[in-house]
């Protein structure tokens, strides 16, 4: 009896995770592209390097619990062709506050979606505000939790690692993460290869993204 208990519990097939899509707009000025593109990569290809690995970083980590208590999620990234309307992101020397005033306009435009907004700015006139606010990642963040939705801010950088990582944090925050710096870089050695750079994802911030997520 217990061999055909153990042998029915073992053969039987686990729900697969549930798939949430997340949904984020990403607007970026003509000028602030050509700017990334020349220093960096085409705007889609970086931007789809760090969906697919976060994608296949959480999908790895929601498969390792046995019930499948925790989902998977999709992202669906639209880089929006115009720009928001009354908001210039090519225009540098905001303040915070100013800052935080624009993604208040910008989630009163359009409140349903997670927004991305990328300055054509250095972010290195805010490192002290950063510091100070203990973030590793030039990003704002503002969150309306009734509806669901995040609506952030960052800058153009020219460092490849700064863009991943930074895009990286959005993408967490557009799944739930409420804390800070849900992702960080971790280098691991590679022999030969030199170091690889890779994310990590704090155990506190994935759990929360879990147990606070509301509806989408």
């Amino acid at each position: 009896m217990f061999h055909l208990l153990f042998t029915i519990l073992c053969n039987t097939p686990q729900p697969a995770p549930e798939v949430v899509p997340i949904y984020l707009d990403i607007f970026i000025s003509d000028k602030g592209r050509r700017e990334f593109e020349l220093k960096m990569d085409n705007l889609e290809n970086a931007v789809d390097i760090v969906k697919s690995k976060v994608e296949s970083d959480l999908r790895k980590r929601a498969e390792k619990e046995p019930t499948n208590k925790n989902p998977m999620f999709q992202f669906n990234i639209t880089i929006q062709p115009e720009l928001p309307i009354g908001i210039d992101l090519d225009t540098c020397g905001y303040s915070i506050e100013q800052l935080s005033n624009q993604l208040q306009q910008v989630h009163t435009i359009d409140p349903g979606k997670n927004v991305l907004l990328f300055y054509n700015c250095d972010s290195e006139i805010y490192n002290d505000d950063f510091a100070n606010a203990k973030l590793e990642s030039p990003l704002i963040v503002q969150s309306n939790n009734t509806l669901c939705v995040k609506t952030m801010t960052t800058f153009v950088n020219a460092e490849r690692t700064k863009f991943e990582l930074t895009l990286a944090n959005a993408l967490l925050h557009a799944c739930g993460a409420n804390s800070k710096n849900p992702v960080s870089l971790s280098e691991e050695p590679e022999g030969d290869m030199g170091v690889s750079i890779n994310f990590f994802y704090k155990d506190k911030a994935f759990d929360l993204m879990h147990a606070e997520r509301c509806e989408l």
